[in-house]
């Protein structure tokens, strides 16, 4: 019998199952279809050193780039779609702002403005998850962008006919946020789409 504490240099052999090594054992006594000797672990650190080997070791043509990535129409449409929306975004929440100091003079009315833009963050993020997996989200996105584009409107209106007050604002931006916090989770939910 083979004692492996005998000689520490010996080879060890094959039909010995040690954990540095395939547990396999001698076929004779078990059919091939029961006997499975299990792999060794790959090892996750080593794989991706040889992923970014092989990415480096390729020719500069075929690096990823921004060219090659934007090449793909669809996502283009998104990039593209989502470029314009928040520079909308960035855009309204200046002229928000202005908006609110120009009507009041006050920049504490200001920040309370900022403060009611943030609260749909903490409020109704958590409940709008849960919305978004319950329900059909094409048709919950096309709802809340809808419900924005009411808000904005009215915000509009109120403002042409000289009938926006500070009340009227921290209303109308707390329900376009709180729509904006659906919109968000199901965008990101239907790029997988």
């Amino acid at each position: 019998a083979y004692n492996p504490g005998s000689n520490p240099g010996a080879r060890i052999p094959p039909s010995l199952p040690f954990p540095d090594r395939l547990a396999v054992s001698s076929l004779s006594n078990t059919t091939a279809s029961s006997h499975r000797p299990t792999l060794p672990r790959a090892n996750p650190k080593a794989a991706v050193r040889r992923r970014a080997a092989a990415i480096m070791a390729e020719p500069a043509g075929e690096r990823p780039s921004y060219r090659r990535v934007l090449a793909n129409r669809s996502f283009s449409f998104l990039w593209l779609g989502q470029l314009v929306s928040q520079s909308g975004d960035f855009i309204f929440d200046v002229a928000l702002l202005w908006l609110v100091l120009d009507l009041t003079g006050s920049a504490f009315y200001t920040g309370v403005t900022v403060a009611v833009e943030l609260l749909p963050t903490v409020i109704v993020a958590p409940l709008a998850g849960v919305f978004v997996d319950r329900f059909d989200r094409k048709k919950l996105l096309e709802a809340t962008i809808a419900l924005q584009g009411v808000t904005v409107g009215l915000l509009a209106l109120l403002l042409v006919a000289h009938l926006l007050t500070l009340g009227a604002i921290l209303v109308l931006v707390f329900l376009l946020n709180a729509a904006a916090q659906f919109a968000d989770g199901l965008g990101i939910g239907l790029a997988a789409f």
